[in-house]
């Protein structure tokens, strides 16, 4: 709150840093939060078209069980069977009859993701099959021998590095992929006042990067501006009027001051002010900014995913044709009690799901096109139970949602799940380790949906250096722009 009794600052006509920071502290106008003011880089869009596109990542914090989540049903594939599925995983399997059979009935849904089930039938959620972070492809003998083996697997902290910088060292994970998809687009948007990338759970390393900034926003608390200028108190504080005339000044001085950090600074200021107005018009509880989605309670990440389809709904106010996303969902870490924890995970995850798509389709935004989705987690867990739990492991299914989604499908496979001879596993001092080798890399599951958001194909090696190691770069799950129906 503003103290009323705070007299009028004069701006001074010239000064340096320490003036500048003086005076803009006095009228207590400076944000919390600078946004830098690199230059982005011009766009050219790999997809050479000016059809808007968001990037939406779901990270579910902890390690998730997506082996529990998507499984066989009637595959005959020796290995990959769901009676040697259900042997190996013992009573952490769900049962047979309580599956969600999809296609012809060889694979299944979990019974608590009827959400995720309807969109795969409907074509528009694809399973990227065991994927996981990745040097080269690699078996269980080169883990043995230690050849061009990611650091620190099965670490909650590391392994997060890892997925969200798509990098094979924790020395080299400094820079996600999600920020270098986001400082690649942002040049398409040269007139935006807001950063492509926005996060709607606080930091994290997917879309962070030393040169260009990301918002974070919270999923239901309303946004205040800064100090004074909010015009809402200038009825009971007459002071403010003066003090935002006062700040004008000082930034337009320090903006054409001879003083580059002073320079930079007054920009920084200027460019929060105007991002803290245009995302308080697209956020507030007003008609314009409806979508359909609500009634989900307290589904944390449904609420989440409401903020974002806002933003995705004010794309045109913004000025906007890219944007990348991050939100969050914890929990995922069942090393205990795993069939009384998993269920109301799922249904959380499900329903809020369900809701954002229902919120982007037909019946709402009608811009499922323009929307992909894709989930990721820590790692897989183990095929065994440790008795009432699972451990941290290393291959995992990610989910990929979306209108322009080629779904109803399977991009990779199933791993092998039997104890004996399994060429998928591990291999463990004690016998069978559980934790299956990714066959797919976070490098081409990023590169894919990098391509699909804009990035060009030159620009990739550099995002993902490990990608070369892969004969096939792209897994091609999203539709052919010619053959789109």
């Amino acid at each position: 709150m503003q103290n009323t009794s705070q007299p009028d600052v004069n701006a001074p006509s010239a000064f340096g840093r320490r003036g500048f920071l003086k005076g803009a502290a006095a009228i207590g106008l400076i944000p919390g939060v600078l946004m830098a003011c690199t230059e982005p880089p011009p766009c050219d869009d790999e997809n050479g078209d000016d059809i808007p596109r968001s990037l939406v990542c779901i990270f579910m914090a902890g390690g998730a069980d997506s082996f529990n989540m998507f499984l066989p049903n009637e595959l005959d594939t020796p290995g990959s069977t769901y009676s040697t599925y259900a042997a190996t995983r013992g009573d952490i399997a769900p049962t047979q009859n309580s599956l969600l059979p999809v296609g012809n009935g060889d694979y299944a849904f979990h019974g608590g993701l009827p959400g995720l089930r309807a969109l795969y039938e409907a074509g528009n959620v694809a399973v990227v099959g065991n994927v996981g972070p990745l040097v080269r492809p690699t078996t269980p003998s080169d883990f043995e021998a230690a050849r061009s083996i990611p650091q620190m697997l099965f670490a909650h902290d590391a392994q997060q590095q890892l997925w969200q910088t798509g990098a094979s060292s924790v020395g080299g994970a400094n820079v996600g992929w999600g920020a270098q998809i986001g400082s690649r687009i942002a040049g398409c948007d040269p007139s935006a006042t807001v950063a492509p990338s926005i996060s709607i759970a606080g930091s994290n390393l997917w879309q962070t990067s030393a040169t260009d900034p990301y918002l974070r926003l919270h999923p239901t608390r309303s946004l205040a501006r800064l100090g004074g200028y909010d015009p809402t108190v200038r009825s009971w504080i007459p002071s403010t009027g003066s003090q935002v005339a006062a700040m004008d000044t000082i930034l337009t001085d320090a903006a054409m001051g001879s003083h580059p950090l002073v320079s930079l600074a007054s920009q920084s200021i200027r460019r929060s002010y105007n991002t803290t107005i245009a995302l308080e018009d697209v956020t507030s509880n007003t008609a314009e900014n409806e979508v359909a989605m609500g009634g989900y309670g307290n589904n944390g990440l449904a609420a989440q995913l409401h903020q974002v389809a806002r933003l995705i709904n004010a794309r045109d106010r913004l000025g906007q044709s890219r944007q990348v996303f991050f939100v969050q969902m914890g929990g995922w870490d069942t090393h205990s009690d795993q069939n009384e924890r998993f269920p109301p995970l799922l249904s959380e995850l499900d329903e809020a799901i369900s809701q954002f798509q229902y919120a982007l389709g037909p019946d709402g935004m009608d811009l499922a096109d323009s929307v992909t989705t894709f989930t990721a987690s820590d790692f897989g867990r183990t095929l065994t139970t440790n008795g009432n739990g699972t451990d941290h492991a290393w291959g995992g299914h990610s989910f990929v949602i979306g209108g322009d989604v080629k779904g109803g499908q399977i991009y990779g496979r199933l791993p092998n799940f039997s104890t004996t001879n399994n060429p998928d596993v591990l291999a463990d001092r004690n016998g069978f380790s559980g934790r299956v080798i990714p066959k797919l890399s976070v490098n081409q599951l990023g590169a894919t949906l990098a391509r699909w958001c804009g990035v060009q194909e030159s620009q990739l090696p550099e995002m993902f250096p490990d990608l070369s190691n892969f004969p096939l770069t792209d897994l091609n799950f999203f539709r052919d722009p010619d053959t789109a129906g």
